[in-house]
């Protein structure tokens, strides 16, 4: 099914498959701005990487990647997330909640040391000046009226870029307003996903499926993918909020992904250690991951600050073909017909 998504992708043909084509709505200048910065490889200390290197829209803004790589081959700490509908949320880091606005975040790929992303220097504005000097930029800015850049700017025109992507033009949006039908499997799928068997609503509800369904919950979560030692530990020290907060009741805790586009973002989890869905919903029906030799070895399961309804059930094959279907049905590549979302320098 991801392949048949990824035909879709690449020749354009989405009408007639529960998509519709975006016409081309008029951007304003911060965010047409934003979209060059945001693919151009120059924004890399070495010009080898860019915001899009690690965040592609034909895999809805993510790499593919387990975890991504860095300007000069450093391995990133964690998956590449989605950035659709990013900007509705209220923090934006895996694992670290004070992360609360979009320049915030990207502060960390631009200017981080450990591991070096992008490799830049936050107080070297000179490194942006090549803009100046690009028929693609120079427009812009005169409209503008700016004959300078900074990297406070910078981040200001990226996140006025990724406040664009909002896309609700999926099979599931177009059911919801009755506009298609779904197929046996998918109307199967989307009562499982809703049921208290599954409990998939308690931590993906609200509508891009990546707030918990109680307000008292959290937006951080642990899913019992590790239980290393005593001290229940995740793996490669990336304990999740605990690394911000040394609450020991915040170990494994991250962030609670989008569910939208998920046919398309694998591999899964803050680690990509899922390499597809059917490694996710075996997870949760067992109710938290067992490694059972090598340096993390543990088992998930027992872990104690895993999240409570996080707590395994019994699925048959039919049924994981039919929660797929479901989830399927939240592919939307809709916006990759508007080549305002795509690479201007291709």
């Amino acid at each position: 099914m991801k392949y048949f998504y990824i035909i879709l992708i690449i020749t354009g043909v989405i009408v007639g498959s529960g998509f519709v084509i975006n016409k081309t709505p008029q951007h304003n200048l911060d965010a047409q701005i934003g979209r060059l910065l945001f693919f151009d490889t120059r924004l890399s200390i070495n010009k080898t990487k860019s915001c899009a290197s690690c965040h592609n829209p034909k895999l809805a803004f993510t790499d593919g990647e387990l975890t991504s790589k860095g300007a000069f081959g450093d391995t990133v700490k964690r998956n590449a997330p989605t950035l659709i509908n990013l900007a509705d949320n209220e923090t934006f880091n895996w694992a670290d909640e004070k992360i609360v606005t979009l320049q915030q975040q990207s502060s960390i790929p631009l200017f981080g040391k450990h591991p070096v992303e992008m490799g830049n220097d936050s107080i070297n504005n000179e490194l942006l000046q090549f803009v100046f000097k690009d028929e693609k930029y120079l427009p812009l800015f005169n409209q503008k009226g700016i004959s300078t850049l900074n990297w406070r700017m910078a981040k200001d025109f990226i996140a006025a870029f990724v406040t664009q992507l909002k896309f609700h033009n999926s099979k599931y949006d177009l059911w919801k307003k009755k506009k298609v039908k779904f197929s046996e499997d998918e109307l199967a799928g989307e009562k499982l996903f809703f049921s208290d068997k599954t409990n998939c609503r308690k931590c993906h509800s609200s509508n891009d499926f990546d707030e918990p369904e109680f307000t008292r919950m959290n937006h951080y979560q642990n899913i019992g993918l590790y239980n290393i030692g005593r001290d229940s530990l995740y793996a490669h020290n990336d304990n999740g909020l605990y690394n911000e907060t040394n609450d020991r009741d915040d170990i494994g805790k991250f962030k609670i992904p989008s569910l939208r586009n998920i046919a398309i973002t694998a591999p899964y989890f803050h680690d990509g250690t899922a390499a597809n869905l059917n490694e996710v919903i075996e997870h949760y029906a067992r109710g938290g991951r067992l490694i059972e030799k090598g340096e993390f070895a543990g088992d998930g399961k027992l872990h104690p600050s895993k999240n409570q309804f996080v707590e395994g059930f019994t699925i048959t094959t039919k049924e994981k073909k039919q929660l797929i279907s479901f989830l399927n049905t939240l592919t939307d590549t809709s916006y990759l017909a508007d080549k305002f979302y795509t690479n201007p320098f291709k």
